[in-house]
């Protein structure tokens, strides 16, 4: 028996240069869409954290901005200061910088043209004085401290949670998309096509929470072996598979996916170091120009590469059946004692190695499959589409039907539009089933993940739909009422204190609703080609930011934002990563977060619905009118003036 090694040659420079050239054949077949995946990972902070900085120019008053800011806060700084205390083991000081950092902002409290927005009662007022105080934390540790009586014990088993807790909803709601993504490049290498909804298959399959414990529990051990130095880089490339064994199973169990990545990149550690080294010259010139070389072509280049360097190494692991070592039969004949034989000993080691490889069962992820074998899986579907044709909703009028088809509004619902969209999702479906029977596209019903359907599925969320009157006042309420929340949430996360943000007094941020609007409408007949909606996106997003700072600033003489200091920027209105942000939101909108609204609107009696949005948009349209004579100002909302004169001094 060999090792596998001795299946295929290592990867030398020669092997290099062929993944790379591999890489760049994906690449160029799917330039944009992968551009894209990593511009998304980029603002999230799932990789490449600091290639958008060529957007930004440092301000060079900001060192002095912070030492000012830290000195006038102090210790009474929140939630840090709280757990450096702990883990220093002075926490009676945590204690007390959580006391007065509670007593300053309970006593905090703002009068905003007759809203008042205080931290002195309630249960969300007590919930954000803990989280910004950093009570919680002491109150957490207590809790440790009463069940492990060693303060030395205690204060470990602390920062172990919590930093436990940190790594896993950090791995829930970043690192993830990471596996998304893999997965995206992986079909690149092998399909023309990849459908938008494949980025939620570990949603459809169930598998996000899972994906992000494993994630977590292998950066854990990753951090581990780093304390001890020369484990960490070993482990880091011994780990370094574990995205893409979950990108292709998300139903291996989390011991097998590390374990099973330990196993495939055994021997290969040098190979894949040497590969990383060899795009030194693009991190350089990356470096260089603060990024923009990196996410215009290095860093899609490289995630290609490496999702080559993982189908080679899959690869030789299935031709060689992982067959076992020297050591790991030595390791059998130590368990097995004196009683199995030699033989017996390879065996069972072949048999243990071959179940470990077949957890990678997805073999038409990395090779098209025959024919016969998708006709077989199709046939029904292709039986159920034939005849399929979409009817065309007649209107009552022509400015009705011209509504319907350039801005996709109808007045509401009636049978004919659930017909219409309901053979829309059909269309979509069949469509989608056409690419994976042409070889376009991975063909989903081959996958292990999916169970196969006997027929044509009808209950998809497509985008391409009419939206009634009613429906559009939801959505644009719905995602006001959202913007408002994230933008109070972030001011309250960056700056400790709770402020009404936006021109309007009630909570809501129309720029919001109204962005979704005219994603919805105007870009009606870009929603099949999401590419194209994307880039629209932008454009339209920067003519509506440019318009809504210009006129709120015609009209009262105030800045609600500013963008003074970033590359890109026209006039400190608009910025080219802000606009990145409003079209990856925009996508989010149309093709995911409005059809499912849609959708939930539809089950609800329409009476109730009309009745509802009447009675919210009276009142928004009352907030509106009284904030164009009184709009909402003040600190946290339009004192902006002071960072734009740091910027602009001499």
């Amino acid at each position: 028996m060999r090792n596998p090694q001795q299946h295929t040659a290592p990867l030398d420079h020669e092997g290099r240069k062929e993944l790379k050239a591999k890489a760049r054949q994906t690449l160029s077949s799917h330039y944009p869409l992968l551009v894209a995946l990593l511009v998304v990972a980029s603002l999230l902070g799932t990789s490449y954290s600091m290639s958008l900085g060529f957007f930004k120019v440092p301000n060079p008053f900001a060192a002095a901005q912070a030492i000012d800011s830290t000195m006038s806060l102090g210790l009474g700084a929140g939630s840090t200061a709280v757990y450096d205390a702990i883990i220093q083991g002075n926490v009676d000081q945590g204690r007390q910088i959580a006391q007065d950092t509670a007593a300053s902002t309970m006593g905090y409290s703002q009068d905003i043209n007759g809203l008042q927005i205080a931290f002195s009662r309630g249960v969300l007022a007590s919930l954000a004085t803990s989280l910004v105080s950093g009570d919680f934390l002491i109150r957490g540790f207590l809790a440790i401290q009463g069940l492990i009586h060693s303060p030395d014990i205690a204060t470990m088993a602390f920062i172990l949670l919590s930093f436990s807790l940190l790594s896993l909803v950090i791995a829930a709601t970043v690192d993830v998309y990471r596996v998304i993504y893999i997965r995206a490049f992986l079909e690149a290498r092998t399909y023309q096509n990849i459908p938008t909804d494949r980025f939620l298959f570990l949603i459809r399959t169930r598998r996000w929470l899972h994906t992000a414990f494993t994630l977590a529990v292998a950066h854990g051990l990753e951090l581990l072996w780093m304390l001890t130095i020369v484990g960490g880089p070993i482990k880091h490339y011994a780990y370094c598979l574990v995205p893409y064994v979950l990108a292709e199973n998300p139903n291996i169990g989390t011991r097998q996916a590390i374990h099973l990545s330990q196993v495939l990149m055994r021997g290969h550690k040098w190979e894949r170091f040497m590969l990383d080294l060899s795009f030194l010259g693009w991190d350089v010139l990356s470096g260089l120009t603060s990024g923009l070389i990196g996410m215009a072509y290095a860093y899609p280049y490289r995630e290609c590469t490496n999702a080559e360097f993982y189908a080679h190494i899959r690869l030789m692991a299935k031709r060689a059946a992982l067959q076992p070592s020297d050591d790991e039969v030595a390791g059998e004949d130590a368990k097995a004692g004196t009683v199995a034989t030699r033989g017996s000993a390879r065996d069972k080691a072949s048999r243990t190695a071959a179940t470990q490889v077949g957890l990678l069962n997805d073999p038409f992820l990395f090779n098209h499959p025959h024919p016969s074998v998708l006709e077989q899986a199709y046939r029904t579907v292709a039986e159920t589409s034939k005849d399929l044709t979409v009817p065309h909703v007649k209107q009552p009028s022509a400015l009705r039907q011209f509504l319907a088809d350039v801005f996709g509004v109808v007045l509401a619902y009636d049978p004919t539009e659930d017909a219409y969209r309901n053979a829309l999702a059909k269309q979509h479906y069949a469509q989608a089933f056409d690419l994976a029977m042409s070889g376009r596209s991975y063909p989903e019903r081959l996958s292990p993940l999916v169970h196969n359907e006997p027929r044509l599925q009808t209950s998809h969320r497509t985008p391409l739909r009419h939206y009634s009157l009613t429906s559009l006042v939801a959505i644009f309420l719905t995602l006001s009422v959202l913007g408002w929340l994230f933008e109070v949430g972030m001011h309250l996360l960056t700056d400790g204190n709770l402020v009404n943000r936006g021109v309007l007094h009630g909570p809501w941020l129309p720029i919001y609703g109204s962005g979704a609007l005219i994603f919805i409408t105007l870009l009606n007949k870009a929603r099949p080609n999401p590419v194209l909606f994307f880039v629209l996106a932008i454009i339209c997003a920067g003519v509506l930011e440019f318009g809504t700072s210009w006129a709120l600033e015609a009209l009262t003489g105030q800045r609600w934002w500013d963008y003074t200091g970033y590359l890109f920027n026209i006039q400190g209105r608009i910025c080219a990563e802000g606009l990145l942000a409003f079209g990856v939101g925009a996508s989010l909108v149309v093709y995911i977060i409005a059809p499912i609204l849609d959708d939930r609107l539809s089950r609800l009696p329409k009476r109730l619905v009309g009745t509802v949005c009447i009675i919210l948009l009276c009142i928004f349209a009352a907030d509106a009118a009284y904030s164009a004579l009184v709009p909402n100002t003040g600190s946290g909302v339009t004192d902006i003036g002071n960072d734009i004169s740091l910027i602009e001094a001499p």
